[in-house]
């Protein structure tokens, strides 16, 4: 059976920035490398270079999985939404052999999904070296630590400052053994000086900012609304990403 070298694509939403293409080599049979680039304002792209596959379906059992991990890396390093990636086309070229001993290339190009040229003002910026390590380090497929990049993307996905706020305090939950007092006790370790107040039904315990404006949503607190809990979520989200991804780097690593 002659066998096919190519290239399978995949897309995923990309808000917020857009990135300089870059290969990065994939110690991964089938795939040899993969470029990683913007395509138009919002848009990743994923190409897949591949070398002696069956067909595109044989390809697909290992780029499929991996198109998911690069583009949880990218969210976790880059702190930017990503969404989750789609199967956008392939072109795989085998040789058949004439009659008479020739060869002759033959093409198949699977269905092919290009986003439009839209570019916006937002700078094109090269991956991060944090990025760049962590794909250069191969893929980590079978690492349950893949779990919490998943889980970070997702909350980084949500458009409501509520929605993206409690997303990320229960990641910390799943860190810290679903135990407040000992996301509470990381969050001290990690940023010294948190602004900390008296939990209303046992003032005797002190609660950080970032787990008191998660009760805030989880139970109900006499003068406090939701709108005045989002309000101040929106200007505590970027300092609850940031604990977040040490602490799944201390987990992972």
């Amino acid at each position: 059976m002659s066998l096919s070298d190519g290239t399978l694509t995949y897309t995923a939403d990309l808000k917020g920035i857009q990135l300089r293409s870059v290969d990065v080599p994939i110690g991964q049979a089938p795939i040899q490398k993969v470029t990683i680039e913007s395509d138009g304002a919002d848009t990743l792209r994923l190409t897949f270079h591949v070398a002696q596959v069956v067909s595109e379906m044989d390809a697909r059992l290992v780029c499929d999985t991996l198109a998911e991990e690069l583009t949880e890396k990218i969210a976790f390093h880059e702190v930017v939404a990503v969404g989750r990636p789609r199967f956008s086309g392939s072109t795989l070229t085998r040789q058949e052999v004439n009659a008479d001993g020739t060869t002759h290339p033959v093409v198949q190009a699977g269905v092919s999904i290009r986003a439009s040229a839209s570019f916006s003002a937002v700078a094109i910026r090269a991956l991060s070296p944090s990025l760049l390590s962590a794909l250069q380090s191969g893929p980590r497929t079978t690492s349950p630590g893949r779990a919490y990049y998943s889980l970070f993307r997702t909350a980084l996905d949500q458009e409501d400052v509520l929605a993206r706020y409690m997303a990320c305090y229960g990641i910390l939950l799943l860190l810290c053994g679903d135990n407040q007092a000992a996301v509470d006790a990381c969050i001290r370790a990690e940023e010294p000086g948190v602004l900390e107040t008296a939990r209303p039904d046992k003032p005797k315990i002190q609660e950080t900012v970032y787990t008191r404006l998660r009760n805030q949503v989880g139970h109900v607190r006499k003068g406090v609304t939701v709108e005045s809990t989002r309000t101040e979520m929106d200007s505590h989200i970027g300092g609850l990403l940031s604990l977040t991804r040490v602490l799944i780097a201390k987990q992972i690593s």
